[in-house]
């Protein structure tokens, strides 16, 4: 492993020998464990793919990830640190990470709630996906009596999203137990698009549901695909029980990290859109945290 500091003169691409102070290497492209300090004044701009895991590193100035490239960047057990003055910038509102790209960042964590980011007051976390990725129009709601007694694949919603969807994106569907007439909704399912007929989905999973549930509940029907993913390496992203089945335990994803925010109320520094949080303990934060 090594510790990497940049440059103090402006920073530079990540990649670039002359961003870090030792300038041999950049952080992460021999060994794991690498830790990195970008210096308040200084930008970086990430823009590679990396699976080696950096360590606990410090954002004093702004690490800004490339808008027009395919990036990923990977931590272990380790805590990214945003201190007063520091920025990571996953894209921002007029300069959002493109469709035609992802970014992926990702913690391999060992233990819960201790990893992740720590946003110290001051710190900034700008995140930003592209919302033509998944269509722009995010949700819908399921049509009155379009929740299957029977269990099959499809579901029917009030509008006709096939223009705008794809095939291969993720729904998540508030659903009803077959026969429950509470207000409570029983569970929300996340299948899979695998055809559109107008305004019917065939999802890869089986819905069971009670029917006329759909307007009753104003059940929505939400796509959650994004181009701009945080997860916990090696999450399970739905339950481990067959999808609309009653009585099976859930799936619970272990050793979590975490997004921590101690900036005081009235600001606007922590603020995310169109972007996939997936195998996280928590999103905590004193006051403002704005999706």
């Amino acid at each position: 492993m090594a510790n990497f500091t940049s440059n103090g003169t402006g920073g530079g691409d990540w990649n670039a020998l002359a961003t870090w102070t030792d300038g041999s290497n950049f952080p992460g492209e021999l060994d794991n464990n690498d830790t990195f300090t970008v210096v308040a004044g200084d930008t970086v701009t990430y823009n590679v793919v990396e699976t080696n895991e950096l360590g606990d590193s410090i954002l004093a100035g702004l690490l800004s990830f490339a808008v027009g490239a395919s990036t990923k960047i990977t931590f272990g057990n380790n805590l990214l640190t945003i201190n007063n003055g520091g920025e990571l910038r996953v894209g921002a509102s007029g300069a959002v990470i493109g469709k035609a790209y992802n970014a992926d960042l990702i913690w391999n964590t060992s233990s819960d709630n201790s990893k992740g980011i720590s946003v110290i007051s001051g710190g900034k976390l700008t995140i930003y996906g592209d919302p033509d990725y998944y269509g722009s129009d995010g949700e819908t709601t399921l049509a009155d009596n379009a929740e299957n007694t029977d269990g099959d694949t499809s579901i029917i919603t009030d509008d006709d999203m096939s223009a705008k969807w794809n095939v291969g994106d993720v729904l998540t569907i508030k659903v009803e137990n077959a026969g429950d007439s509470s207000s409570d909704d029983d569970a929300i399912r996340t299948g899979i698009i695998q055809s559109f007929s107008g305004t019917t989905i065939v999802l890869d999973i089986n819905i069971t549901a009670a029917a006329g549930v759909g307007s009753t509940w104003e059940a929505p029907v939400v796509n959650a695909t994004r181009n701009v993913h945080l997860y916990k390496s090696g999450y399970v992203w739905r339950s481990a029980t067959p999808e609309g089945k009653t009585g099976g335990a859930s799936y619970f994803n272990a050793n979590r990290p975490r997004i921590y925010d101690v900036n005081v109320s009235g600001n606007d520094n922590c603020v995310v859109s169109n972007a996939w949080i997936s195998g996280f303990y928590s999103i905590d934060s004193n006051y403002d945290f704005q999706f």
